[in-house]
């Protein structure tokens, strides 16, 4: 499964792609940090944002970072490139007989996959909250506020960011074993997140909040969420990605090579 990854994360280092996608996170914060302009995908948060903070408006590290929270539903989209390179290349130029047929499990092939894409989103996730906290030092410095604390939670948030977009990736990735489409695939990651709000939005079923990850994620981020009341978030991410994971080492198993 080690030679697998490292296979993987070989290709990403030598794919141009990645790298546009990295410089794409840098021009955004760079961006928000400038403008003090929180980006957002369909949900006006500035009035949250200054309530937060007491209706200040005053740019400060701290608000930069939160502000980064508010504004990681950009995120999701770029990290489809890790996805594809991850693991759509194989499937759409059909490289993954080779791998399994050179001896890997199916299990340790889907595994090692997840494993991969966990820590591109750990990594990427990374670069957009460090990339937030220099701008914001360089811009604002440390006047104020309590640097340890609100690395802290920029710490979490980053590491809730990118194990709850790994559990949309897993569903993705059972998708695509499903289909061997990498169009289909990318179209629900997309729409994931879009689907499970509208779906609330007309059946009011609290229980779907479970499945809302991407919310999720901001919500753990944001403070708004902790302690005990995360465990049954937690329980349903663990449950939905090992379902995805052994659902795709069933589908890869009876798939002819």
């Amino acid at each position: 499964m080690i030679r697998l990854m490292k296979a993987d994360l070989y290709r990403l280092v030598h794919t141009k792609g990645i790298y546009i996608v990295l410089l794409a996170i840098i021009a955004f914060v760079s961006v928000s940090v400038s403008a003090e302009q929180v980006g957002t995908m369909g949900v006006n948060s500035e009035s949250a944002l200054k309530s937060l903070y007491q209706g200040s408006s005053t740019w400060n590290m701290a608000v930069a970072l939160t502000s980064a929270s508010f504004s990681s539903s950009i995120l999701i989209y770029l990290f489809i490139a890790f996805f594809v390179v991850v693991l759509g290349y194989e499937f759409s130029q059909r490289t993954y007989k080779n791998t399994l047929t050179s001896g890997v499990s199916r299990v340790a092939f889907v595994i090692s996959k997840y494993f991969t894409q966990l820590l591109t989103l750990f990594v990427g996730t990374f670069l957009y909250y460090a990339t937030t906290a220099v701008l914001a030092f360089f811009k604002y410095g440390t006047e104020g506020i309590m640097v340890g604390e609100v690395l802290t939670d920029a710490l979490i948030a980053m590491v809730s960011l990118s194990f709850c977009v790994s559990v949309i990736f897993s569903l993705a990735t059972l998708v695509l074993l499903l289909t061997t489409s990498n169009i289909i695939s990318v179209v629900f990651i997309i729409i994931y997140p879009i689907l499970i709000q509208l779906t609330y939005m007309l059946t009011k079923w609290d229980g779907l909040k479970y499945f809302d990850f991407y919310s999720l994620a901001q919500s753990i981020g944001l403070s708004q969420i902790g302690g005990t009341e995360l465990v049954p978030y937690i329980l349903v991410s663990l449950a939905t990605i090992t379902i995805s994971l052994i659902g795709g080492a069933i589908v890869i198993r009876h798939k002819e090579l």
